[in-house]
């Protein structure tokens, strides 16, 4: 890593001086285009007094993110991170609306972000060089996620006014859906279809006719059968090292149960809870029913 250097410009003679920051001999846009390298030069400013506007995302890890900020609290630096899209019109239109109150109380957001910049090119090949956004060495191992992913979580803030409060992934997918099922999030009722994207949190229903399939992220299946009542209540898993938890609950009917990498890892990482009992997983397959 190349050490920087600080210079001391005035840009008028009888001007304010300014202080001029090379990173070793790089000067191009490139040097700091990715984030990894990004949480050195930021503490690297702050220790030395400077303020700082960054461009997001400023760091890959949220260790490096909360080093940065103890750093502007200690050294009571001005530190400003960019999202452009804050100052689009529509935005402000639709934040001024939500201020006046034209909108009501807001109980339900629902956002996206589209990024086309890449949708003209061919997938990257490693021997030739990945570019930042898909190297998880240089972008992070959330990848676009945090380059893209942190637009939307922006503008909920800045449009709503609100904080996020939590995080709810997408843990799993309906595969099988026969008769009537539905799933409950966050006060929503949802048709049960093939293809559905399941968060922590989602209580599957199957009415007397209803069945339903789930593959989750660790392999895991599950199968619900009629009048059954099914809430993923915890689910945490790491790809890499196959650790995680899984926590469901049936409430009501039947399920079947083929555990996957969770469970494999470590059984006890995996329980299915009933009204009478809290059953960890220990073998491979199994079936339970309640009643309530």
């Amino acid at each position: 890593m190349a050490k920087p250097e600080v210079t001391r410009v005035r840009l008028h003679p009888e001007g304010p001086e300014f202080s001029s920051v090379i990173w070793g001999s790089m000067r191009s846009e490139e040097q700091f285009s990715s984030p990894h390298e990004l949480a050195e030069f930021l503490r690297f400013l702050l220790d030395r007094g400077f303020d700082v506007i960054c461009d997001k995302p400023m760091t890959n890890t949220l260790t490096e993110a909360l080093d940065i900020v103890g750093r502007v609290k200690a050294t009571g630096r001005v530190f400003c991170l960019m999202h452009n899209y804050t100052g689009y019109p529509m935005v402000r239109q639709a934040r001024a609306m939500v201020e006046d109150g034209r909108l009501g109380e807001i109980r339900l957001v629902q956002v996206e972000y589209v990024q086309g910049g890449k949708a003209d090119e061919t997938d990257p090949d490693p021997a030739t060089g990945l570019p930042w956004r898909y190297d998880p060495v240089r972008g992070g191992p959330s990848l676009v996620m945090g380059d893209i992913g942190t637009h939307a979580h922006n503008l909920v803030r800045f449009v709503s006014g609100l904080e996020v409060a939590e995080v709810a992934a997408e843990i799993g997918q309906i595969k099988t859906s026969k008769g009537q099922v539905t799933v409950e999030r966050a006060g929503q009722v949802l048709p049960g279809a093939v293809g559905l994207r399941l968060e922590a949190a989602d209580t599957l229903k199957t009415g007397a006719d209803g069945a339903v399939g789930i593959t989750m992220r660790d392999n895991a299946l599950l199968s619900a059968g009629p009048n059954s009542i099914l809430a993923l209540q915890r689910f945490e898993f790491d790809p890499t090292s196959q650790v995680g938890r899984f926590d469901a609950q049936l409430q009501r009917g039947t399920l079947a149960v083929m555990s996957g990498r969770i469970a494999k890892q470590s059984p006890d990482a995996m329980t299915v809870r009933t009204p009478s009992a809290q059953l960890g997983v220990r073998g491979t397959d199994f079936v339970v029913s309640a009643s309530e």
